[in-house]
């Protein structure tokens, strides 16, 4: 036995013996999905050692021999533990089912990030993706390891999303052998698959933020809005805990939301109203406002209106409404963006006593609230965001996109 294995529990596995279980668990984590069953099952025997290999190697140039030597040490036990689990059917599809996404988003953005050994990337991308990934994982397998096997898991893995060793692996000219080794069994494992919309990892829409947008299964009641776990916390945390008119109209899931409840009760008509109004501030030009207002007036404000918000609206505003609007000429229109100011005070004084006085004091707040709200299980994730943006030492800026 080598100096390397020395130290290890058991003979290091066979390409097709406790390794190939081990990464039966990403498998596992991903059945049921065209990725987990071409990409993952399909690649187990060869192309899990390499990328063993890969790691391995990278890890004795990046941290020393002595680091390097442990971390192996340390990996090669992992994988024998998480294989017993793997036959002892401790770990199963179903109960590895919420890490489905993150393992898939992992493989996708490493994957992209070693797609040109030779052209280099950002780290940032592939740090995330592990992370995000780790911090779903880990727990699930750890339910069923000793503590000093749980500290193991949780040294290894942070070191391995280590973003000097990930950096490294990616541009670093000396580790270019095993950079194509990665880039090369990616490649194979990628081959198997046609990357389906919903598979593919994007970009939190937050600006700047290097993580992806937090998505879930179709049939999960929660919605998800195109953040990552600690913006989406951030956000709509606040909205939930200190809810305010603005704050959902700010929110275009929020405000349909809300358009949702005042439809059932009759009110949306003010709120149509005041997008409407919205809307006509945004126009380009003088004739397309002035199409708007003739618009707003017909529909809104009229006496034959179709829809209209009645005496939400006084008669001191619709008076002041119409005064400007006569002293428009309408064949060279010079429509103020002001025209409906207060119009727009009194909708708006409107919705907050229906906002204050019916939706804060229903179930549908506590609805929102389901939808809305970041499910626990993402959570420590969304915690390793913000740590991780604390000790940034300059902004996380997005320079391409995964």
């Amino acid at each position: 036995m080598s100096d390397d294995e020395a130290d290890v529990e058991q003979p290091m596995p066979s390409k097709q013996g406790g390794f190939a279980r081990a990464m039966k668990f990403v498998g596992s984590a991903t059945a049921g999905t065209k990725l987990g069953r071409k990409a993952i099952l399909g690649v187990l025997g060869d192309d899990g050692e390499a990328i063993f290999n890969a790691i391995k190697d990278s890890a004795k140039i990046v941290f020393g021999e002595t680091q390097g030597k442990q971390l192996k040490q340390d990996m090669v036990k992992l994988v024998l533990k998480v294989g017993i689990m793997l036959n002892e059917k401790l770990l199963t599809p179903e109960n590895t089912s919420e890490a489905t996404e993150p393992l898939q988003a992992l493989l996708v953005q490493a994957h992209r990030s070693l797609e040109n050994p030779d052209l280099g990337a950002d780290p940032q991308f592939l740090v995330a993706a592990m992370n995000r990934a780790f911090a779903v994982a880990n727990p699930i397998v750890s339910r069923h390891m000793k503590p000093d096997n749980v500290k193991k898991l949780q040294n290894v893995t942070k070191q391995l999303s280590d973003q000097a060793f990930v950096d490294a692996v990616l541009n670093r000219v000396d580790l270019r052998p095993q950079r194509v080794a990665l880039a090369d069994t990616l490649q194979r494992i990628m081959a198997h698959v046609e990357i389906a919309p919903a598979q593919a990892a994007v970009s939190c829409r937050a600006t700047p933020c290097v993580y992806y947008a937090l998505s879930v299964a179709a049939d999960d009641a929660f919605r998800p809005a195109g953040l990552c776990e600690s913006h989406h916390a951030d956000r709509y945390d606040a909205m939930i805990d200190r809810p305010d008119l603005q704050s959902f109209l700010a929110d275009e899931r929020a405000a349909a939301f809300l358009m949702d409840y005042l439809t059932e009760i009759g009110e949306a008509v003010h709120l149509q109203c005041l997008r409407a109004i919205r809307d006509f501030r945004n126009g380009t030009s003088q004739p397309s406002r002035y199409r708007a207002l003739v618009s707003i007036n017909s529909k809104f404000l009229a006496e034959n209106a179709p829809s209209p918000v009645g005496d939400a609206v006084s008669a001191a505003s619709r008076q002041a409404l119409a005064a400007r609007a006569d002293a428009i000429d309408e064949d060279n229109p010079r429509v103020p963006v002001t025209l409906f100011q207060e119009v727009e005070s009194d909708l708006n004084a409107r919705l907050q006593a229906v906002f204050a006085d019916r939706f804060l004091r229903s179930t549908a707040l506590d609805r929102f609230a389901g939808a809305f709200r970041l499910p626990t299980r993402y959570r420590k994730t969304a915690q390793l965001q913000r740590r991780a943006r604390r000790r940034s030492s300059a902004p996380a800026i997005k320079t391409s996109f995964p």
